[in-house]
């Protein structure tokens, strides 16, 4: 998998930003990096002694649809999924899997070393570790 890395500016603090506008970044700034029209995966954060850590839930999406950036200090996460289908004709009762394009942005601390950066898919998660400095 392979993660880009983009100009750096001045965002800091502990994953300030997930997905929404806050007093770092405005809704535009969030809108800049991720389509309004893309679903939001399910993401949890996580910090150890050394690294902060992005689980998320990517279930059914293949893994050279995903792509993993920084930009400008924000980790951004983005790809596309199927709808799952039987494989037989059938009629839709219920539709509650997202599917089509995704997008999950989160501002990352200064402290973290961008280029040490590494993720892995594995078992419809996608892990992220973002080593400190």
């Amino acid at each position: 998998m392979t993660i880009l890395v983009h100009g750096r500016d001045s965002v800091t603090g502990l994953f300030g930003h997930l997905g929404r506008a806050d007093k770092r970044m405005s809704q535009h700034s969030f809108f800049k990096f991720c389509p309004p029209d893309a679903w939001q995966p399910a993401t949890n954060l996580y910090e150890t002694e050394d690294h902060y850590v992005v689980c998320m839930d990517l279930a059914g999406v293949n893994r050279p649809e995903i792509c993993v950036e920084v930009r400008q200090e924000v980790l951004v996460i983005s790809g596309s999924r199927e709808s799952p289908r039987p494989q037989i004709r059938s009629k839709v009762h219920l539709m509650e899997i997202d599917h089509g394009n995704f997008c999950r942005s989160v501002a990352i601390p200064s402290s973290v070393s961008v280029d040490k950066i590494e993720a892995r898919y594995e078992d419809g998660y996608l892990w992220v570790e973002l080593p400190k400095r």
